[in-house]
């Protein structure tokens, strides 16, 4: 849920930085329903918060514990989507990893290079760069000429050997 939150807000950036409303509707519209979904599954475990919070959510029309367990349809599931976004929390995690093993300041940004980058890599680089930048805290975003080229092999790597 976390990543989650953090990637919407991501897009609301982006969407307020170029004063577009685009996407912020459909946003906002995810995450309402993502939230309700959680109170669903929660629920079970922690009745009386995920209750309040569902009278405070919907506006106190129906009880929680009255509604019906949430069946989600096939449809909903994008293996694609899927894929590009545990490929966006990957590279973060990795960045991020790296980051914390050359002690490098929370604060202090770091350049991102990427090497032999293939068409799908530099697809999700380019969609993805406001949120890469901000998450992995990069100087600059991670998508430029001079970032998807040939590094030498002695350079840092995060694969482990």
């Amino acid at each position: 849920m976390e990543q989650f939150l953090r990637l919407v807000s991501g897009i609301h950036e982006a969407d307020h930085r170029r004063n577009g409303r685009s996407r912020e509707a459909e946003t906002r519209a995810t995450t309402a329903w993502v939230l309700g979904q959680m109170l669903h599954i929660l629920h079970p475990i922690m009745p009386y918060i995920t209750e309040e919070l569902w009278r405070q959510f919907v506006g106190g029309k129906n009880m929680l514990i009255a509604a019906k367990w949430p069946v989600l349809a096939d449809t909903l599931v994008k293996k694609e989507a899927q894929a590009e976004i545990t490929w966006l929390i990957r590279l973060i995690s990795s960045v991020r990893t790296v980051r914390a093993e050359l002690n490098v300041p929370a604060g202090g940004k770091i350049r991102l290079e990427i090497k032999d980058a293939n068409t799908t890599t530099q697809k999700h680089l380019t969609t993805h760069a406001n949120v890469i930048e901000r998450m992995a805290r990069l100087s600059g975003n991670p998508v430029s000429p001079n970032t998807c080229r040939k590094v030498p092999r002695r350079r840092l790597s995060t694969k482990r050997h």
